[in-house]
């Protein structure tokens, strides 16, 4: 009887909750180069879905209390686990070529030539510069936590990741 009330107790305060934590991703992969990145990612707890920071071993909400495990990667989200380039396949870019020039680098108005806007001239997809492979996993379909981790510690203390990118103020006159 003292086993089935302590088993119990655990319970209540959430012990035998647990999972992996979960990586929510947010945006898109910009389907070309005019198109701002604006790609992010969050930890979160496998039960409550409360933003928690990495290496959290147990769920900060005292209504949920999880134990989290961290696995040692996740399927990338932006290629949905292909590895293939998210804008070569919007595009339907089979050959990682430029879909705005056809890989020509060049558009060919009526008059006259001009560098493509897409492209910049390169000829390949701006995203992926014509590997067609995503540019989050590298085309392996998972992603490091790791190197997810890293990532989120230069958003956090706002390092050079291209996600957590501010503008810099412009600079103050002098009055003299």
């Amino acid at each position: 009887m003292a086993a089935l009330i302590a088993a119990a107790a655990l319970t209540a305060a959430g012990c035998s909750r647990q999972g992996d934590a979960h990586v929510l991703f947010k945006g898109a992969t910009p389907r070309t180069s005019a198109v701002k990145d604006t790609r992010t990612f969050e930890f979160q707890c496998p039960v409550c879905k409360m933003s928690i920071e990495p290496d959290t071993p147990r769920c900060p909400d005292r209504n949920c209390g999880a134990i989290i495990t961290w696995p040692q990667s996740v399927t990338c989200s932006y290629c949905s686990g292909s590895g293939v380039c998210p804008a070569c396949w919007w595009m339907g870019q089979s050959d990682g070529d430029c879909y705005n020039c056809q890989g020509r680098g060049v558009i060919l108005p009526a008059v006259g030539s001009r560098p493509c806007p897409n492209c910049n001239g390169g000829q390949k997809c701006p995203i992926c510069g014509g590997t067609r492979k995503c540019d989050s996993c590298e085309g392996t379909r998972r992603l490091d936590m790791s190197k997810l981790k890293e990532r989120f510690a230069k958003r956090k203390g706002g390092g050079a990741d291209p996600e957590s990118r501010k503008e810099e103020a412009p600079p103050q006159e002098n009055p003299e």
